[in-house]
This record gives C-alpha cells, sequence and structure tokens, in this order.
C-alpha cells in the first residue's frame, strides 16, 4: 500500500508537470496513448483490438491509469487468461513496452481490476496502475489523456457538438498490422447520428447481420454512429472531435489558438460495413460508438483509491 502510494505522488508530480503541453498538443497526447490489445487463442493466430491509456485523479495525492478497450476485445477464458498491451515508447530498445494482463482467476471470474459496462455495453476497464513503477513504462506517462477530457451526452448539448461535425479516431485495423508497425492508425470520419442520443436498429437489419455474419446487432446502441470505415481491429479506438480553431459554444464564438481540445465522445465498439444482405449488398460503413458515458460511469465503478 505505501508502495503504491509513492507511485501516485510520483505519477501526479509528473502529469501535472507536463498538463500544460497536453492542451497545446492534445492530438499527439492521445495517439500516444494508443496501442494494442492482443492474445493468442491458437499458436497460429493472435487477436488483436485497440486500446486507450486513461488517467483519473482520485485524491490530491493519488491517482489510477485505466486501459479502455471494449468487452469483445478480451478473450474468452477457454481462449486465454491474460491479454497483452503494446504501446510505443521511443526510449525502449525495441521502440514499444508491453504489459500483461491477467484477466481471469482459476474459476474463470474477471479479476477486480477488471470492469464491465453493467448496462451491457461492449465496452472494458481494466484498472493498470500497478503496472507503471516498471521503469519501461515510465517514459510513456506524460502521454496518458485525462479523463476530464471525456465528454457526457450532457456536455455534448453544452459544447454543441452536432451531425456534421469531424472526428477522429485512432486504431490498429487487424489487416494492417505487422510487428514493425509500432505505432496506432490515426482515421477521420464526420458524425452522422445525434451524438445525444441514442440509436436504434430495426428489425430487417439485425435478421440481415446475424444470418450473414453471424453477429447480434443489440436493438439499442447507447452512443451514435459515424461514417468512417470502420474496419477489423478498430474496436476500442475513442472517438474524439476534431481540433478546431474557432467553434461556436454556448451561441459564443471562441478562439483558440492551439486549435482546442481533441475533446472524447465516446468508444468505437461495432463496423457495419453493409445491411447484412447476402445479395447485391449495400455497403454503408457505418461505425457504432458509445456514449463517453458509458466510459465514465465504467471508470467510476472503481471508486476512489
Amino acid at each position: 500500500m505505501k508502495a503504491r502510494i509513492i507511485l501516485g505522488v510520483l505519477l501526479l508530480m509528473t502529469f501535472l508537470s507536463t498538463f500544460s503541453q497536453k492542451l497545446g498538443n492534445g492530438l499527439m497526447n492521445i495517439y500516444k496513448g494508443v496501442g494494442m490489445v492482443s492474445y493468442l487463442p491458437n499458436p497460429n493466430q493472435r487477436s488483436y483490438g485497440t486500446g486507450t491509456l486513461i488517467y483519473k485523479k482520485n485524491t490530491d495525492t493519488s491517482l489510477s491509469v485505466y486501459l479502455v478497450t471494449c468487452k469483445h476485445v478480451l478473450p474468452q477464458k477457454l481462449d486465454a487468461d491474460y491479454i497483452y498491451f503494446d504501446i510505443a515508447n521511443p526510449k525502449s530498445p525495441n521502440k514499444f513496452s508491453t504489459i500483461k494482463i491477467s484477466i481471469y482467476d482459476s474459476i474463470g471470474n474477471y479479476f477486480p481490476q477488471i470492469k464491465i459496462d453493467l448496462d451491457g455495453n461492449d465496452l472494458a476497464i481494466v484498472d493498470v496502475t500497478g503496472y507503471f513503477d516498471q521503469p519501461n513504462l515510465r517514459d510513456i506517462v506524460n502521454t496518458i489523456i485525462p479523463y476530464e477530457m471525456i465528454l457526457t451526452k450532457d456536455s455534448i448539448i453544452v459544447n454543441n457538438i452536432n451531425v456534421g461535425d469531424d472526428v477522429f479516431f485512432i486504431g490498429i485495423p487487424s489487416g494492417m498490422y505487422d510487428n514493425r508497425n509500432i505505432s496506432p492508425i490515426l482515421r477521420a470520419g464526420v458524425i452522422s447520428t445525434p451524438p445525444e442520443s441514442d440509436f436504434y436498429f430495426n428489425d430487417m437489419i439485425k435478421a440481415g447481420y446475424f444470418a450473414k455474419y453471424r453477429e447480434i446487432i443489440p436493438t439499442k446502441l447507447n452512443g451514435f454512429l459515424i461514417d468512417g470505415n470502420a474496419i477489423g481491429g478498430s474496436s476500442g479506438s475513442l472517438v474524439f472531435l476534431k481540433p478546431q480553431f474557432v467553434r461556436l459554444n454556448n451561441g459564443q464564438l471562441e478562439y483558440n489558438k492551439e486549435g482546442g481540445e481533441p475533446l472524447i465522445l465516446g468508444i468505437l465498439a461495432f463496423s457495419y460495413l453493409d445491411l447484412g444482405q447476402t445479395v447485391d449488398p449495400i455497403k454503408i460503413n457505418l461505425g457504432g460508438v458509445i456514449s463517453g458515458s458509458s466510459i465514465k460511469k465504467t471508470i467510476d465503478l472503481f471508486g476512489s483509491k
């Protein structure tokens, strides 16, 4: 416990000293906080997804670091008991750092450091604070994203974020992965449905998707859609508003010479490549984004440390 408190103080001092830099270089700090989640279901196949580091200040002298990803990115108990999280680290000899994280106990339950969204959203949060006492991880602490950058549905309304606004998402699409490419890929899109509202799928689309892909689409997405060619491996990518030099906020024009903070709107969980049709499929290439409200709510399950 004493070591954890000391770690929290050291991390907090580091974060506070670099926070002013985050505001002016928010885009690159999000980029640097993104890594690859993987596990080994069998020797010939490796499963990939995206995860992002976020920190939350608990008290004046402690904070926690969380890995945010999708539940379906984590393995089933029969496939693997642990995951790897690889993140770029220029100061490491091989240019990246790896964390091996245990997921399940001996009877198949998640360990306490794993929290799954209680509302059934495809969202998982992993407390990785304890890993940051490793020397090879201390070099990347100043790239971790603050919890306060995540917007709830209410704050989306306050910030006047609407359909048509440009967004970015950063991940490691599985088809593009090569172990010589350490850094993730940034992609762009636009908000396709009201980001403050839920989106509902009709029975025809649900049936078509199940018949073609054997995937069950929930009736309600607790979030919104983006048009951004969200392909496999992008699951777990945080979706954030493109920084803007001038934007309308509560009826007032705001100007930020640094381009503003790239506020986080949610997490990309699903890819809807078409309407599930087996004959002459209509391409839609939409992505389903779980609301930032759900991310915050799941992180808050950990409580104060």
